[in-house]
């Protein structure tokens, strides 16, 4: 095998003035070398021990510096196992000038590149070992319509005639960190806000398993710990250090055989429980709701936009199923029953709950089928959805109570409207009086329309309400 190895030796006369004077020329710059190393010079060889090997060197000044360089070329030309008597040649020769001060500057460093290319070849393998194993648990668990482009060409044509090019062979969109955050990364099943509110009311007693259920899991513990018996901190540490050696050899840092070693191990223990887990991953059963979160998951991961979006609807469809079980909903119906039910109570006019359904389609159709959205509409659709949650938590409820706190604690409903049309930022439709006054029932113990919650407001005459505290 062939190594080359290239270093610039720059002396400063101001910083080092006895070696400029002393290496004045390649003649003594080679004996200051032999002298100090105790390695031989002759015939453009530099030996040491048993072992020769080709060595050059040119002398230069820097323009307008009082400034001396000699650029050093090192080769060699042996079986693998001579390295270590390379590598410490190296080593000595780079020890001898740094016991002066004297400034080094790699220029090619061949024996770093041969333990970044032995290295990465571990980690291609690990890593796409990684993506084989998430693209079968996906495939056979959920169904992922989007990760079926296997064929070079076939992605090739597809980025060609389309602009949907992050979401095309989805898995290989993710970077490493990425991949490993799709397995180890803990996330809260239960929002933590409603922990909190259930604590703060204290309406009931909170059971050991209720808490249990706002505990961070990754998908790791969640569906392989138990065939492995190894928890994903154990794996996340290994596989973010792996991160960081991999970005070593990316940015072209000196690689050495200890970081090499360093992978080698890292690699072992990681392969060790993806094919164990591999190999056990037909055993898992999952239910829908588990579909659900790992498509969620593996689209959160593919993009920040589309993390975003997907948070942004988690927090949609959590702020609806409270309203539904304020509403006397049943709140095990399935999404669109509870939006239809929302809309026969009047709670919602029609037309924003034809943006909700409009807004779940494309929710469905980026957790299902990511390769059928464009990436440049996904703003869009975020801007959408952050106004929607806006008009949501943007109550009814707050529109009456900032009202009647304006109009100091008591108006008629005539008041009320006025108020709400001039400050509201909602888009007001045909209904929206109606939706203030059913509002103003729900929260009132003085008509049969009350629900039994927060009694907030009193009737103190025809159409006329009063904050009750």
């Amino acid at each position: 095998m062939e190594l080359q190895n290239e270093y610039l030796i720059i002396i400063d006369k101001k910083t080092s003035s006895p070696f400029y004077s002393l290496c004045n020329s390649i003649k003594r710059f080679n004996e200051y070398v032999e002298k100090t190393t105790k390695l031989k010079i002759k015939d453009k060889k530099l030996t040491m021990g048993e072992y020769s090997y080709c060595y050059n060197v040119k002398q230069g000044k820097v323009k307008g510096k009082e400034q001396i360089f000699f650029y050093i070329t090192l080769k060699f030309n042996e079986n693998e196992e001579h390295l270590d008597k390379y590598k410490n040649l190296l080593r000595t020769v780079k020890n001898s000038f740094h016991a002066n001060d004297i400034i080094i500057e790699t220029l090619r460093d061949d024996l770093s590149f041969y333990y970044s290319k032995l290295s990465y070849s571990l980690i291609h393998n690990v890593e796409n070992l990684m993506r084989k194993f998430i693209t079968y648990f996906m495939i056979t668990n959920v169904g992922k319509n989007w990760v079926n482009e296997s064929s070079p060409v076939q992605i090739q044509e597809a980025l060609d005639k389309s602009k949907r090019k992050q979401y095309i062979d989805v898995l290989q969109q993710l970077d490493f960190i990425h991949l490993g955050d799709f397995l180890f990364k803990a996330y809260h099943e239960e929002d933590i806000s409603d922990l909190f509110m259930k604590i703060q009311t204290l309406e009931n007693d909170i059971s050991i398993s209720e808490l249990q259920n706002y505990l961070p899991k990754s998908n790791w513990d969640k569906y392989f710990k138990k065939i492995v018996d190894c928890d994903d901190i154990y794996l996340k540490k290994r596989w973010e250090q792996l991160y960081d050696l991999r970005n070593k050899i990316a940015h072209t840092s000196h690689f050495t055989l200890g970081d090499y070693e360093d992978i080698k191990n890292l690699v072992g223990e990681i392969k060790e429980k993806l094919e164990k887990a591999f190999s056990n991953i037909d055993t898992i059963e999952l239910l829908d709701e588990d579909k659900e979160q790992l498509s969620e998951n593996i689209a959160i991961n593919v993009n920040e936009s589309v993390g975003n979006f997907l948070q942004a609807w988690n927090k949609l469809e959590k702020q609806l199923y409270k309203i539904a079980k304020n509403n006397g909903i049943d709140m095990k119906s399935n999404f669109l029953y509870l939006l239809k039910n929302l809309e026969n109570k009047n709670y919602f006019d029609i037309s924003f709950i034809e943006r909700i359904r409009n807004i779940r389609i494309i929710r469905n159709n980026i957790v299902h089928g990511l390769d059928t959205i464009e990436i440049d509409k996904i703003q869009k659709y975020n801007l959408e959805i952050e106004k929607i949650n806006n008009i949501i938590l943007t109550s009814w409820k707050k529109e009456i109570l900032d009202a009647l706190y304006s109009l100091n604690k008591e108006a008629t409903l005539e008041q009320i409207y006025v108020f709400i049309e001039e400050n509201t930022d909602r888009e007001l439709t045909s209904s929206w009086k109606s939706s203030i006054r059913k509002t103003i029932y729900n929260y009132s113990s003085d008509v049969d329309l009350y629900l039994g919650k927060e009694d907030l407001f009193i009737h103190t005459g025809k159409g006329k309400w009063k904050l009750r505290n």
